[in-house]
């Protein structure tokens, strides 16, 4: 194990994660009450997208055992707590580059988990995306307010902004603004689920 953990280290394009999950333990909690650290009932979804080292993939398998409702409800609390990462760091950090790339991050995030929660992108494409394309990609829908798309569009789609160069630097006041507008589209993604339960 400690030699494919140290491929993570020698190559930046490995993407490497090793999990233990223990199929009696997991029994035992019960699938509808699964929780590894933040992530809830929805992350089985994204490892059933995962490739096993050594036996099966017992996500595949279980996933029909779970209640959909709970999966949503979870991935809610998912972009809920991102958007708390988002002002945590952002009081405790002063270092500009640290703040903006961990915006990008979390507000790409948040784009995803909204995505996911409405079906219109599946965890096996999650990854499939740049930032560039799921700025595109998000204009279509309309639970995306129009200022939302229209911020997305100037932070990532901009041709004076080329994210992929290091110095490049936003204004955060331009981050937080997307962050505003998300949440608003959330909240009423939120409001809407609630009342169907």
């Amino acid at each position: 194990m400690k030699e494919i953990t140290k491929l993570k280290s020698n190559n930046k394009n490995t993407k490497v994660d090793l999990t233990f999950q223990y199929l009696d333990e997991l029994e035992k909690k019960g699938w509808n009450n699964y929780q590894l650290g933040n992530h809830g009932l929805f992350y089985l979804y994204n490892f059933s997208q995962s490739i096993c080292i050594h036996g099966i993939n017992i996500f595949q398998r279980k996933l029909i055992e779970t209640d959909y409702y709970l999966v949503k409800k979870s991935l809610l609390f998912q972009i809920q707590e991102y958007f708390w990462r988002l002002d945590n760091f952002y009081l405790k950090t002063n270092n500009n580059i640290k703040i903006q790339n961990h915006y990008i991050k979390y507000l790409i995030r948040i784009v995803c988990d909204i995505l996911l929660f409405s079906s219109d992108i599946s965890f096996s494409e999650i990854n499939i995306y740049n930032n560039n394309a799921i700025a595109d990609f998000i204009q279509e829908f309309n639970y995306f307010s129009i200022q939302t798309k229209s911020q997305i569009n100037k932070i990532f789609n901009s041709d004076s902004i080329n994210l992929t160069e290091i110095d490049v630097v936003i204004d955060v006041k331009v981050l937080q603004k997307l962050q505003r507008f998300l949440y608003l589209d959330y909240l009423e993604l939120y409001q809407k689920f609630n009342t169907l339960k």
